[in-house]
């Protein structure tokens, strides 16, 4: 029989700092400035730009979260799709940006 120490049960760094991951993606035909924010903090804009196919990802406290995105163009921002969602401790979300014909985005579900 093996004895066990509560120090032999090291919470993983998510647990401890209560975050969760948000990996983006640009499965689009356009590059894209991309962000995940906090809904409460919406101010709070971490962009970067993500060429067709590549990915990003964001370690953001748990709670109610907004993927943002916008066609990288010489003036970013200026129509940003969003997406809400709710993200768990030390969970992992995908969040998957498409273009469609008309050159706006949405993200796939």
């Amino acid at each position: 029989m093996a004895i066990f120490s509560c120090d032999d049960f090291i919470a993983p760094d998510c647990e401890k700092l209560d975050y969760g991951e948000v990996i983006v993606k640009n499965d689009g035909a356009y590059p894209l400035f991309v962000s995940v924010t906090l809904k409460d903090y919406e101010d709070k804009i971490e962009m970067k730009r993500l060429e067709i196919g590549e990915t990003t990802t964001y370690q953001i406290s748990r709670g109610d979260i907004v993927g943002w995105a916008a066609i990288a163009t010489e003036t970013p921002c200026i129509n940003w799709t969003t997406e809400n969602f709710y993200l768990a401790q030390c969970a992992k979300y995908n969040l998957t940006w498409v273009t469609k014909f008309d050159t706006t985005i949405g993200c796939k579900k």
